[in-house]
């Protein structure tokens, strides 16, 4: 589950996967073909069954239905609402235990996260004020602290952080989500939502080519007007995602 948009095996090892894990382990399922190319490297074939991703399974039909009522619920408290998902585990640190990060294994992803960060956290007042009228719900990922993020807007009073267990719901019931290279942005495109991706410092590798094509791209925190927001979706992008071979 947690393999979805790693950009090469060596991070792979050295951030998902403990030394000597194979010896220990009678069955890894695994979640694509790149994966399993990943693992096949230490790992023996018998040891490898290729399962592909369950948590995707859930938003097909007619699946995601088993969500209806909570979406409904969820609608009745909060009316029509933008939702933001932030995935700064690694830079908003929860109850501030901060973790020392390789720069072999990670390069400059941990730099670029905190400068991408820096916007990102701008970006509920802006959305607030766009839509006055709409409640802005903000998702932490559960490694953060959502105490950054309560301050940072707290006199707003049409914007909110929530974090629940289930996150398909509040994807289902959004106006459209906003979020940057997290795994939420690929599940609201699967549910069909309308998918903003925040990019201010894009590269040229596979997991920027995937995001980039969810949505549309906002590289600057300027961009972020009604006109801009209030674009048409399209899903002809499934076609070039394909294309991508990220799984």
């Amino acid at each position: 589950e947690e393999s979805l948009t790693y950009p090469t095996d060596k991070q792979y090892y050295g951030l998902k996967c403990d030394k000597e894990i194979e010896n220990y382990i009678d069955r890894f399922f695994v979640t694509s073909k790149r994966h399993y190319n990943t693992l096949i490297k230490r790992f023996k074939k018998k040891q490898l069954i290729l399962t592909g991703t369950p948590r995707f399974e859930l938003l097909k039909n007619p699946l995601k239905n088993f969500f209806n009522k909570k979406v409904i619920k969820i609608k009745k408290k909060y009316g029509n609402y933008i939702l933001i998902c932030s995935r700064f585990g690694n830079i908003n640190f929860y109850k501030n235990k901060k973790k020392k990060y390789s720069k072999k294994i990670y390069g400059d992803y941990i730099t670029i996260s905190k400068k991408i960060f820096k916007d990102f956290i701008k970006l509920p007042k802006i959305i607030s004020k766009i839509y006055p009228n709409l409640k802005i719900i903000v998702r932490p990922h559960p490694s953060e602290d959502p105490k950054i993020w309560k301050k940072s807007f707290s006199s707003n009073d049409n914007l909110e952080v929530i974090y629940d267990d289930d996150l398909y719901p509040w994807l289902l019931g959004s106006k459209f989500v906003i979020q940057n290279r997290c795994s939420t942005g690929i599940e609201a495109f699967i549910l069909k939502k309308k998918v903003i991706s925040f990019e201010p410092y894009p590269n040229k590798d596979k997991i920027n080519s995937l995001f980039s094509n969810l949505g549309k791209t906002f590289k600057s925190v300027k961009q972020f007007n009604k006109k801009n927001l209030e674009y048409m979706n399209n899903f002809n992008n499934i076609k070039h995602l394909k294309k991508i071979k990220f799984y």
